[in-house]
């Protein structure tokens, strides 16, 4: 594809291998066997993939995780809520008009970013932050040609807590 960014295969492998160990937890807590729970599925899945899921060794669907959610019971959302806690996952919340303005020229794609998106438009001022999940961490350091540890580190340095959350407040 034209303009993509090259993506480890593996960068979500921490949340599968979450999600996967959350959905096992509450079919083996619901006493549900895998078969049981493939048989209540809409299409034929073999155990092995459902088992797989579980190991997070496999990518499942939204449509698929859903319906995996429905039948044991549990809201979809909350689910990834438990799984983004799981992992410890708290963002880094980096002022936009710092973030525009840094000469790190390894965050270089993110300044034009920064700058280009929030800079100078009027928005509510809890828009003049830049929240940083751990997803948007994980591809702002693969655009920036960073390890993520290394990213946050960087970002954290770039916004203190106090004058944040004043902003957000």
């Amino acid at each position: 594809m034209a303009g993509s960014v090259n993506q480890d295969p593996d960068f979500d492998a921490d949340h599968r291998r979450a999600l996967g160990k959350r959905l096992r937890e509450l079919r083996l807590s619901r006493g549900v066997k895998a078969e049981e729970l493939r048989d209540q599925l809409h299409d034929d899945l073999c155990v092995g993939t459902l088992l797989s899921y579980e190991v997070g060794d496999r990518r499942m669907t939204v449509q698929r995780y859903v319906e995996i959610c429905k039948v044991l019971g549990v809201n979809a959302s909350v689910l990834l809520e438990q799984v983004d806690r799981d992992l410890g996952a708290a963002p880094i919340w980096v002022r936009a008009s710092l973030l525009s303005k840094t000469r790190d020229p390894q965050l270089r794609p993110l300044r034009t970013w920064a700058a280009a998106r929030h800079v100078g438009v009027p928005v509510p001022s809890a828009r003049r932050l830049i929240e940083f999940d751990r997803r948007t961490l994980l591809f702002a350091a693969q655009l920036c040609g960073l390890d993520p540890e290394e990213l946050a580190s960087r970002l954290q340095g770039m916004c203190d807590k106090r004058s944040c959350a004043a902003e957000t407040g």
